[in-house]
């Protein structure tokens, strides 16, 4: 996108009109264009909202006191419904790598601190340290530490993919964030092995209020 906008000597934003992005989200957000069009914290377990419209329209009245992004949408979805953390954390799926249309709207929120939680695997790093550069903002990552890989539940891979994993995982242990780089070694050292969400959901699940309050 930036090389674009250098060649064409106009910013991309400028240049191209974008298609809009649905963001799922949970949590204290209220979008009003004279009445109330959508209210986050009564949705169940979510609401999508356009992201591009959520920004460009209207007012947004967001009252968290940070933000929590998570990768997986049955992730997502368990936190919704099984904790009360969207009571006062704004709960948003990242879909993987994000769109452009998240990434803009965590961008919006520069005074709420980021936190976010990934698939302990190389993707994982890689997708929350793409995310940092993109909102250009420091991102805590929880529940994402060597222990918990090395203890968990490694889903199988094909061995040309868990190849391509471990490269990216040597990758990630000299390019990843700071915080992120034990855990690259330890899946360097488990040759690209990864844990998914879903299979650290009921250890962590109870733990996610501590662990965003010392945020």
């Amino acid at each position: 996108m930036q090389a674009f906008a250098n060649i064409i000597d106009l910013s991309f934003d400028e240049a191209v009109d974008k298609t809009d992005t649905e963001v799922r989200l949970r949590g204290p957000l209220v979008w009003s264009i004279g009445d109330v069009v959508a209210d986050a914290s009564k949705a169940k377990p979510w609401i999508s909202l356009p992201a591009n419209g959520l920004l460009s329209l209207g007012v947004v009245k967001c009252e968290a006191v940070g933000i929590f992004v998570i990768e997986n949408s049955d992730t997502f979805e368990r936190i919704c419904m099984r904790t009360a953390l969207s009571d006062t954390w704004l709960l948003i799926w990242s879909k993987g790598y994000s769109s452009t249309g998240t990434v803009e709207l965590l961008r919006s929120f520069s005074e709420l601190p980021l936190t976010t939680w990934c698939d302990l695997d190389a993707h994982g790093i890689q997708i929350i340290s793409n995310l940092t550069g993109r909102v250009g903002r420091f991102i805590r990552p929880v529940a994402m530490e060597p222990e918990l890989f090395e203890s968990g539940v490694k889903y199988h891979q094909e061995p040309d993919d868990q190849k391509d994993n471990h490269k990216l995982a040597e990758r990630m242990a000299k390019t990843a964030i700071a915080e992120l780089r034990p855990l690259a070694e330890a899946i360097v050292q488990a040759e690209g092995a990864g844990c998914e969400q879903e299979s650290l959901s009921p250890e962590i699940l109870p733990l996610l209020p501590t662990l965003l309050d010392g945020m």
